[in-house]
């Protein structure tokens, strides 16, 4: 099993999505490690397997594993019958093997999003913005998928953060029920405001 190493465990912040009264969160930026993280009722700290953290409604299951050398962290809204499937989840894949497939992360995230513009009904889309090096991209769209018995629109919000330096990319997929977006997409600001990835170090690769 390809296994994910962070050398010397160096944090030079934390990566975090900040929500605005009128905007979905969207910028990447840093966040005093020390500060203590203020729990709104609801929902419970969970640590995330490379030092990072998040906000996860209580009740909600969580779990990670390694993808080649992609570590995927995904935490869902179990269905009243507690079946392996769902409707609503929030995704977050570390991407460490870009440029073996001959692409910085910045331009592995623009091709992807241009690849989700095909799978949908494109609502909006995030221009780039750079933010300490780190380059954030996002798309928001509605698209036809069979996750449970039987096919249902979902409306789905992808945000990317490419370091190019650190050659990481950061995937984050949240999405539920169209219909549902409204109730919902206050759960996932809660989730994103103070959102930490990972503690980057220095150096970051992938042993065999």
């Amino acid at each position: 099993m390809q296994r994910l190493h962070f050398l010397g465990m160096l944090i030079i912040g934390c990566l975090v999505m900040t929500s605005e009264a009128a905007a979905q969160p969207e910028r990447g930026v840093s966040q005093d490690p020390k500060k203590e993280l203020e729990i709104p009722d609801g929902f419970e700290l969970q640590k995330l397997e490379l030092g990072g953290e998040i906000l996860k409604p209580i009740g909600w299951k969580y779990e990670s594993r390694e993808l080649g050398k992609t570590l995927a962290c995904k935490m869902w809204e179990p269905l009243p019958n507690d079946a392996p499937i769902f409707d609503t989840s929030f995704t977050i894949d570390i991407v460490t093997n870009t440029v073996e497939a001959g692409s910085t992360p910045s331009k592995y995230a623009a091709s992807y999003i241009e690849s989700l513009k095909k799978r949908g009904t494109v609502i909006k889309v995030y221009e780039p913005q750079t933010t300490n090096g780190i380059v954030q991209s996002g798309i928001l769209l509605d698209q036809k998928l069979t996750i449970t018995e039987s096919e249902k629109e979902y409306r789905v919000r992808t945000v990317l953060f490419a370091d190019d330096k650190r050659e990481l990319l950061f995937v984050l997929t949240f999405g539920t029920l169209a219909s549902q977006w409204n109730a919902y997409e206050p759960t996932f600001r809660v989730m994103t405001k103070t959102l930490k990835l990972i503690d980057l170090s220095k150096n970051a690769k992938s042993d065999k």
